[in-house]
């Protein structure tokens, strides 16, 4: 069954590579890329992209202080809300970065599994003009990730 505040309707949707499982709305597409996997909303375009490297960096926050910079070369229209240590389902390895670029407004939240198998990012983008009334499936998407069986 879902967890709280995830709908009902749903699916799951379980990683072939890691083994960690997430539901998402039944229209939403899934496309996986290497170490990516998207799943985008076809109305807005909004999409969540969970991406894992192995082994983690030592620091969630510091991993996206030294990707920054690159990112922002590539963007130039990148805007910094915040970077800051956060925790994740009792995870204390875990920053969330939130940003814009474009009309597109993000938030990247990277954490490491406490037996440092992997490092995950949950990051979500959408069009700014949607951002507010997009949050709710952001939380959806966080309350469903389930690590991977170990």
């Amino acid at each position: 069954p879902p967890a709280p505040g995830v709908p009902a309707n749903w699916v799951a949707y379980t990683d072939p590579a890691t083994g960690y499982s997430i539901r998402k709305p039944a229209n939403w597409t899934v496309l996986k890329n290497g170490v990516n996997t998207d799943f985008k909303d076809p109305a807005t375009g909004a999409y969540l992209r969970v991406a894992y490297r192995q082994p983690p960096g030592a620091d969630a926050l510091q991993a996206w202080r030294d990707y920054e910079p690159s990112f922002a070369a590539r963007y130039p229209s990148y805007q910094l809300i915040s970077m800051e240590r956060t925790t994740f389902q009792g995870l204390t390895n875990a920053a969330r970065w939130e940003y814009t670029y474009g009309r597109q407004r993000a938030v990247n939240l990277g954490f490491v599994l406490a037996d440092r198998s992997y490092g995950f990012a949950l990051n979500f983008v959408a069009p700014q003009s949607v951002w507010n009334a997009s949050q709710p499936a952001f939380e959806a998407f966080k309350a469903s990730f389930r690590q991977p069986n170990r």
